[in-house]
């Protein structure tokens, strides 16, 4: 289990039975440099181990590739906050949706911003075809499938405004993606 430490300024990676949890993302130092974290909201790992994290404080959302020391700004990388559409002010949480579309909660825009990262959630790190591989004169057939499902709930206290209508909710909704991936070997 991934947790965003927000108060160690870290996210933190528990093995299954674990009585600690390990470092795998921040320094545990407020920071704005792509080692560092400052109030981390939330984080979301993908099937290859990519952590995307919202950095509530510094305004932005990274991406982590495993086992690196420094994340890669995604969204909102000005180094400063605003209710311009390309920046945010305090977000604190996000969801993927299946079209590759990333929805942060933009909390004191008081506003849900969409912006697509991807042609498919997970597109960067999953193969998405069928290829056959010829390697040698015996016949197999391997065939393995992957699927990964992400379901976020995304949660607001302040009001929603659109250009046309604000509406006071607290629950925004529940995005759910599926994605599987087959890879079919054949072996002739």
């Amino acid at each position: 289990i991934y947790v965003a430490d927000a108060g160690n300024n870290r996210i933190q990676r528990w093995e299954k039975g674990s009585f600690f949890g390990v470092t795998v993302a921040g320094t545990g130092k407020p920071g704005s440099n792509l080692n560092e974290l400052k109030f981390p909201t939330d984080v979301v790992v993908d099937s290859k181990g990519y952590m995307y994290i919202v950095d509530a404080q510094n305004n932005r959302v990274l991406r982590w590739q495993p086992d690196s020391v420094y994340g890669e700004c995604i969204v909102a990388c000005t180094g400063s906050f605003g209710n311009h559409p390309q920046m945010l002010k305090m977000p604190t949480s996000m969801a993927f949706d299946s079209y590759g579309s990333l929805f942060i909660v933009d909390s004191l825009n008081s506003r849900i911003q969409k912006f697509q990262i991807f042609e498919k959630f997970d597109q960067y790190t999953t193969p998405r075809a069928t290829k056959p591989t010829k390697t040698s004169v015996t016949k197999s057939t391997t065939t393995e499938t992957t699927s990964i499902t992400t379901t976020k709930k995304l949660m607001t206290t302040g009001p929603i405004t659109s250009p046309t209508t604000t509406t006071k909710t607290v629950v925004i909704g529940t995005t759910s993606s599926t994605t599987t991936t087959t890879e079919t070997k054949s072996i002739t």
